[in-house]
């Protein structure tokens, strides 16, 4: 029943639509962890963990303008803060904190295999290209991860990659070599540093448009100037850095 549903994944989202703020000693920002721990799902309870962006309007299923115009989009969501840097500028507003009824995947070695698994498998069905969401929630959260995705980009010809990261010091190995695979793949992969103070490649979460840094350009779909990532392709066609309005 959904009342049923609902009492299992209690959604605290904001009033009128507005982010929802835990308390700082709010276990889930002690922890580490999604508020939302019954949503967090084995792989091997899953067909896939790459989802059609079919499900979620505001990336869209396909691409249908710019240079990867007819790839199929995909998504990898996996659990918000458990997998990300505490220095995350995001830490405690995180959009994660609305969605109450996404599946997040667990993280680890098993995840990574099911991942290769998929990847390799979307390489045969989708042989002039697809696009992967990384992440819709959570973040690299190891080296390994970062190398898996680093060897599927190139052993994957097909594979096209967008997203945000939130590790952004360039001391960290783990930044290094996220920055390493944009250097080898830069039409390919395209991962934003969010929180970065750059001019290209980071990202920014802002309370209105006005208050976007110099030179950063205001998300389109969220400013309802196109319908989905999908038919807007900023963030896989230009390399100037991209505000978003907090949600």
């Amino acid at each position: 029943m959904t009342d049923g549903y609902l009492v299992r994944h209690p959604h605290r989202g904001g009033k009128g639509g507005r982010p929802f703020l835990p308390a700082f000693d709010d276990p889930a920002l002690v922890e580490g962890r999604t508020i939302y721990t019954s949503t967090v799902r084995e792989v091997d309870e899953a067909g896939d963990i790459l989802k059609s962006g079919h499900h979620n309007p505001k990336i869209g299923r396909v691409v249908t303008k710019g240079r990867w115009k007819g790839f199929p989009i995909f998504m990898l969501t996996l659990e918000e803060r458990k997998t990300c840097p505490r220095s995350c500028r995001e830490w405690r507003a995180c959009f994660g904190n609305n969605m109450h009824l996404a599946d997040r995947w667990r993280h680890g070695p098993e995840l990574e295999k099911y991942l290769v698994h998929e990847v390799v498998r979307l390489q045969s069905e989708h042989p002039d290209g697809f696009a992967i969401r990384l992440h819709v929630l959570g973040d690299f959260y190891s080296v390994d991860y970062v190398l898996t995705w680093h060897a599927l980009m190139a052993t994957c010809a097909a594979l096209h990659v967008f997203g945000f990261t939130a590790h952004i010091d360039p001391d960290q190995r783990i930044t290094q070599k996220i920055a390493e695979i944009r250097r080898a793949f830069p039409t390919r992969w395209w991962v934003r540093f969010s929180g970065a103070v750059m001019e290209t490649m980071a990202s920014e979460v802002v309370e209105m448009p006005e208050q976007a840094s110099p030179g950063f350009i205001v998300c389109p779909q969220q400013t309802g100037k196109v319908l989905a990532c999908a038919s807007c392709a900023l963030c896989w066609h230009s390399n100037k850095s991209i505000a978003f309005l907090r949600h």
